[in-house]
């Protein structure tokens, strides 16, 4: 595989890595907490994102004859609401937002109802974007067995006008 992307490509991507090495980024990157339900085991979901070398290198696997080897299911629950709708607009030289049907107060609110811990976020990433997940299971029923039952407890995500200049 190195010998097909060549050094020059393999460079590029490890100078990425090494700028965006412990860092989150923005939007949708997160690290969560989850209790199982009924063992009380805890356990830890990050999703960093392609922040361009994920998507870089997936992309290469991808497209260098492997496409059979790579499996997956659903990825979230799906949205019902964009980003924009959601949050509004952001303009980055007065760092205001305008628009967007869900507020702050709305959004803490049900994330507290949930009992879910919240550090940073937006509300273009509230509970209020995506469908129900068991509806989504549910619909996925014959593609999916389910081995584990999570309750969130905390997440933590960039706050809702942090720029990201890894962002796809």
């Amino acid at each position: 595989m190195y010998a097909a992307i060549g050094r020059q490509e393999h460079d590029k991507l490890k100078a990425l890595v090494r700028d965006q090495l412990g860092t989150v980024g923005s939007s949708n990157h997160f690290v969560d907490l989850f209790e199982e339900v009924g063992t009380g085991r805890l356990w830890i979901w990050n999703h960093f994102g392609s922040r361009g070398f994920g998507h870089k290198t997936a992309s290469g696997f991808i497209n260098y004859e492997n496409r059979d080897s790579f499996h997956s299911t659903v990825h979230g629950a799906g949205r019902i609401m964009s980003r924009t709708q959601a949050a509004g607009k952001m303009n980055w030289k007065t760092r205001t937002r305008s628009g967007g049907q869900i507020s702050t107060e709305q959004m803490m609110q049900a994330v507290r109802d949930f009992g879910v811990e919240l550090r940073g976020a937006g509300t273009d990433e509230s509970p209020f974007v995506y469908r129900n997940l068991q509806e989504v299971l549910d619909a996925h029923a014959e593609t999916i067995e389910v081995l584990h039952v999570l309750r969130p407890i905390g997440v933590c995500m960039a706050g809702a006008n942090e720029f990201d200049p890894y962002k796809d």
